[in-house]
């Protein structure tokens, strides 16, 4: 954290206790922070009973259903095509 203050709205020294203050309030979760590998995280995340944003057959069923829009489209379009 980098802080500057123009020099006549605050002294140095109470600069420094309230960005010691500010600083004593931050804390980080060790684990949750960046020690894991992005593959097995993602891993461990997806599957068939996942949450919704990493559950298999939600993924399925949403590719599917995407695929099926796309084609009812062409359908269409072609038989509004005059051959």
């Amino acid at each position: 954290v980098d802080v500057s203050l123009q020099p006549d709205w605050i002294d140095e020294a109470e600069a420094e206790r309230r960005l010691k203050s500010f600083l004593g309030g931050i804390t980080f979760d060790n684990a949750a922070v960046g020690r894991v590998d992005p593959s097995t995280w993602y891993a461990k995340r997806f599957g068939w009973t996942a949450p919704m944003p990493f559950n298999a057959f939600v993924s399925i069923l949403t590719t599917l259903l995407f695929s099926l829009t796309l084609l009812a489209a062409a359908v269409w379009r072609v038989q509004r095509t005059d051959l």
